[in-house]
């Protein structure tokens, strides 16, 4: 079942940004300090939003250090987001660098970023808007979710480098991670479904496959034969293996479109 942190009282509507508590500092620890300070910030703001990307794919076995952090967040308050992340201490980058994936005629670039310095460098934060995922992560408990996701609840210390739980509770938030396969069908689905026009990602849906496959973790299969046979696709594909994506996709439309009114 879904279950969340989200507070139903606050679903009904977007209000003006009110000011978190939380700063986006130099001394909150990348990546998992990021990850719930800024959930933290975009939920006093009365933003719904999932993390995406980099962390998510580390906890469920990508051995890639996180360098982005995204948030999935309704299209109708992306603005109200990068407001609450401004007023909390971090800039709204402009840039169109090819480094923070911004290059405007890139399909791969990202909708809205912020850069944050780290000790490597600069990592990105990032915010790409519902509809990107063709609207199948519900966001809040009233959200549709037809692809029958699912989610646990991580409680994060967002000032304690070593992410221990204990700390005081002003310091901890929940986050809702999506558990592993629902993370697998979500990417297959959105690998096989989603436009050929899309845009605003780091990566396509098909590489961070790869990268899960290429490290040698094994998420379990979500329980759908035809997104089964997907990721046997992606997996002949991957190993090299020439495989008709054609009919690996039909197969996918024909158990999916109706289901989730695409």
């Amino acid at each position: 079942m879904f279950t969340t942190c989200w507070d139903e009282s606050r679903a009904a509507c977007i209000p003006k940004v009110q000011c978190s508590t939380v700063r986006l500092t130099r001394n909150l620890p990348w990546p998992m300090g990021y990850t719930a300070a800024i959930s933290k910030v975009l939920d006093d703001a009365s933003v719904p939003n999932f993390i995406w990307g980099d962390v998510l794919n580390a906890i469920w076995g990508s051995a890639i250090l996180p360098v982005s952090l995204g948030y999935i967040v309704p299209r109708d308050a992306l603005e109200t987001a990068i407001s609450a992340i401004e007023k909390a201490g971090l800039p709204r980058c402009s840039c169109e660098e090819s480094l923070h994936h911004a290059q405007p005629d890139n399909v791969l670039s990202l909708p809205v970023h912020f850069s944050v310095p780290t000790f490597c460098g600069v990592d990105l934060v990032y915010l790409c808007t519902h509809d990107l995922f063709i609207d199948l992560i519900p966001l809040t408990p009233r959200h549709p979710n037809p692809a029958g996701l699912e989610c646990i609840q991580a409680k994060v210390n967002f000032r304690n480098p070593d992410f221990r739980l204990e700390g005081e509770e002003d310091d901890m938030h929940v986050l809702n991670v999506l558990t592993g396969p629902s993370l697998k069908a979500l990417l297959l689905l959105l690998a096989a479904l989603s436009p050929d026009n899309r845009r605003g990602f780091i990566f396509t849906f098909e590489y961070t496959l790869w990268m899960l496959h290429q490290d040698g973790k094994t998420l379990e299969n979500p329980k759908s034969h035809s997104l089964e046979g997907y990721w046997v696709f992606m997996c002949n594909v991957m190993d090299g293996i020439l495989t008709d994506r054609v009919l690996a996709v039909q197969q996918v439309e024909a158990e999916w479109r109706e289901k989730l009114r695409l």
